[in-house]
């Protein structure tokens, strides 16, 4: 199955990363474009595509979800700063979420 995590640079997306991987999946990884993930992105390019970027950018959702079957969305603010941030935190984690199902729903793949 190919998969795509979001946010598969967090605690919980490189859990998702190895997992998957144990199961045989082919996995596109998404997450955004700075130093702790360009870092990161040494570790895994060999067993992934990955993808760095903004999750707010729905221009990148239809290279994000090209032949994609299921769909791990990961990619959030996470407290103090969706606390000390809440426009950014709604930004993300509600309004690019929507966002995110709606081009899951027109894509041609409908990933799940």
């Amino acid at each position: 199955m190919n998969i795509l995590i979001t946010g598969a640079f967090g605690n919980l997306g490189q859990m998702c990363i190895e997992e998957a991987l144990k199961q045989g999946h082919q996995l596109r990884c998404f997450d955004l474009d700075n130093a702790k993930n360009q870092q990161l992105k040494r570790r895994y390019h060999k067993r992934c595509e990955i993808i760095l970027g903004d999750i707010c950018d729905t221009t990148l959702h239809p290279t994000l979800l090209k032949g994609v079957d299921a769909v791990i969305h990961n990619a959030s603010l996470l407290p103090p700063l969706s606390e000390n941030q809440p426009e950014l935190a709604e930004r993300i984690n509600v309004v690019a979420t929507q966002n995110l199902i709606k081009s899951m729903e027109s894509s041609s793949t409908s990933p799940r």
